[in-house]
């Protein structure tokens, strides 16, 4: 039987005197977004799609939109492919949702699959999304992206999403974890 293997990954990142914006909310323009999502389309102009790193290239376009905060949907690790109760047959799910199957047969999940786009459900709360980065360091490509925003005055907030189960101490140390690590 294989072990699972751990460890805590703290690499270092030159954050350059970078801090919390907190701009007042009077002077606030929100944009929510879905970092797959906004840059995923054909048309978003940017090389690397779906990425931390592609909104990193869409700066200019929002500073243009008079952008100040962006509301991300969450960017922390959570299942995409999500097995549910089974409704449909194993040939519905084939037939519908073969592009988006991860690597397991289908025929050996219990349930329905389902795409877990949005992320809200309980998740891996202490790491960024590794499929949201364009290369092998989503802690880096995370950094990088938000200090791109502080320097051109956008700040960065982060929707969470902790089901009734969550204590509130953990609940804080998540946030906490985040302010600190990321400057979120």
């Amino acid at each position: 039987p294989k072990k699972l293997r751990g460890g805590i990954c703290t690499p270092q990142f030159e954050w350059k005197n970078d801090s919390i914006l907190r701009i007042p909310y009077e002077k606030s323009v929100f944009y929510c977004m879905h970092v797959r999502g906004f840059t995923m389309n054909s048309k978003s102009g940017v090389k690397k799609k779906g990425t931390f790193s592609g909104i990193i290239e869409k700066i200019p376009y929002l500073k243009e939109l008079g952008i100040r905060n962006i509301e991300f949907m969450p960017l922390y690790e959570f299942e995409e492919a999500v097995y549910e109760k089974k409704e449909y047959t194993m040939q519905y799910m084939v037939e519908h949702y073969k592009d988006e199957l991860p690597p397991q047969k289908a025929e050996e999940q219990e349930g329905e699959f389902k795409l877990n786009y949005w992320g809200y459900r309980k998740a891996y709360y202490f790491a960024p999304k590794a499929s949201y980065a364009a290369g092998n360091a989503p802690e880096r490509e995370l950094k990088e992206l938000i200090s791109e925003l502080h320097q051109n005055g956008i700040e960065a907030i982060c929707q969470f999403y902790f089901p009734d189960e969550c204590k509130q101490g953990y609940i804080l140390e998540v946030l906490k974890y985040w302010v600190l690590e990321y400057h979120i």
